[in-house]
């Protein structure tokens, strides 16, 4: 069934990013030699073991099912049913489940998890089998059309069996960044107690900036008041305290170069490697997302659906965003930006609503029809703005 979802494209694309993968291993190998790839492997296999058990737990044990009957969504289960129908999936296999934690359920992993029951969301997310999570938020924000064409693409991400496929790609990027921070540890520690003592001066300075840019202010001397950080303190302290890390980094570098011949070489290839294993995962997301879209039409959604759907989620965010900063966000330096661009996980809306926008002319649709859900109003009226507090927890989690 998971085949009918998958284009001559999209086998080519996996293979491309196995092959590239494959190629980081090698830049592994050749850098830090058979015992660091044999013992990034290692970490690797026991890593991604822990991080599906521990996934396991929080997403199927630690989560609220989302009613069959919901009282912002009446057709939920209907449209559920549907979508299982045409997906070839089994509702207990892949129940739907809100953010929502369940009440036993307060262990300090699932905290930023919780807060996204409050958020205009919905996913199909797990280091392993994937799991269907849609907000309370959303469900009263979409329509039905819309609530089908969301859930659609999440069921496609189940469906097409992303997280499995992806799997290998991302143990393989993992290994390649463990081997890389293995490599640059071992020449530093080879250079003896002062580079290895700059080292950790480094991170000392790291921590002190971001303790010292924490979520709330310092507790007063005298009286026993700790006052939280105002939204726009925190993106600013965000700001600065990436900066200052940043520079910290340079001048660490710096430092260790001047003391360890050949460092800076090979610190850059192994930097480089673990990098480019980062953007390559990002990108390997991406194209699962715009499959998940196409996927959503082939399982009855409509297109333009979709696209309304993705402007309302982007509009109720931006205008929460705005609100709690008292306007909008300063803008980051170009390289900061392309450098975001690389690692998001999402491609950006006016790529996706271009994707959906042609498969709404296969299917049928007017211009004029595909013209309304492109740019026409959406409503968000009805919805309630994230509160800065939970703005503040996502941005944490970024």
């Amino acid at each position: 069934m998971f085949l009918k979802f998958y284009k001559p494209r999209n086998y080519a694309g996996v293979a491309l990013h196995y092959g590239l993968t494959a190629g980081l291993l090698a830049g592994a190998f050749v850098l830090g030699g058979p015992v660091v790839l044999a013992i990034a492997a290692a970490a690797g296999a026991i890593g991604t073991g822990v991080i599906i058990a521990v996934n396991k737990k929080i997403m199927e044990d630690g989560l609220e099912l989302q009613p069959v009957v919901h009282e912002d969504s009446p057709r939920l289960g209907e449209t559920a049913k549907e979508l299982y129908k045409a997906a070839g999936l089994s509702s207990e296999t892949y129940p739907i489940y809100d953010f929502r934690t369940k009440a036993k359920s307060t262990g300090s992993a699932l905290g930023g998890l919780g807060k996204m029951a409050q958020t205009y969301n919905a996913a199909a997310i797990n280091f392993g089998k994937p799991v269907i999570l849609i907000s309370d938020p959303l469900l009263k924000l979409l329509n039905d059309e819309e609530e089908k064409a969301v859930l659609a693409h999440e069921f496609t991400h189940a469906a097409a069996r992303h997280h499995f496929v992806s799997l290998p790609q991302q143990i393989g990027t993992s290994m390649t960044k463990f081997a890389s921070a293995v490599t640059i540890l071992s020449n530093i520690i080879a250079a003896g107690v002062a580079a290895i003592g700059t080292l950790i001066g480094g991170h000392m300075l790291k921590n002190a900036v971001k303790n010292g840019m924490s979520h709330k202010k310092k507790q007063h001397p005298i009286l026993p008041v700790t006052e939280e950080l105002t939204f726009q303190q925190t993106v600013a302290n965000k700001i600065i305290a990436g900066r200052t890390n940043f520079a910290a980094q340079i001048g660490v570098t710096a430092a260790l170069s001047y003391m360890i011949p050949g460092y800076l070489p090979v610190y850059a290839a192994a930097k480089g490697l673990e990098l480019t294993g980062g953007v390559l995962t990002k990108t390997f997301s991406r194209s699962n997302e715009y499959q998940a879209d196409r996927g959503a039409v082939l399982l009855g959604a409509n297109p333009l659906a979709l696209i309304t759907s993705l402007r309302k989620i982007t509009q109720i965010s931006k205008e929460s965003i705005e609100k709690a900063h008292g306007g909008p966000m300063p803008k980051p330096f170009k390289l900061v930006s392309l450098w975001k661009a690389l690692n998001a996980t999402h491609p950006t809306l006016d790529r996706r609503v271009d994707r959906l926008t042609a498969l709404a002319r296969e299917q049928g649709y007017t211009e004029e029809q595909i013209e309304i859900a492109r740019n026409g109003k959406v409503d968000t009226s009805h919805a309630q703005h994230l509160s800065p507090d939970v703005i503040k927890t996502m941005m944490r989690l970024l």
